[in-house]
């Protein structure tokens, strides 16, 4: 029964820098897909923006303003012709 106990030093030594190791690289997995940036997050970006507004406007506004405000985003974010 010498094994259990070489199986909890080995595990015991190795998991912290394992533990470390796999934070590192998620870290920096993280801050490089957060640098990267493209025309179409931009777009989605910008559309939720527009969302956002029209979501704490939405008391005050009616419902054709809100739908002629989103008019102009929706067009530009989605393609309704090739979606449909």
């Amino acid at each position: 029964m010498i094994i259990k106990p070489l199986i909890k030093r080995i595990y015991g030594t190795f998991l912290p820098l394992f533990k470390g190791l796999s934070l590192a690289a998620v870290l920096a997995l993280a801050m490089a897909g957060a640098a990267v940036s493209s025309e179409a997050t931009d777009t989605i970006d910008a559309f939720h923006k527009n969302l956002l507004v029209t979501m704490m406007n939405a008391e005050d506004w009616t419902y054709i303003e809100r739908r002629d405000y989103l008019s102009g985003p929706v067009a530009e974010t989605f393609n309704a012709n090739l979606m449909v």
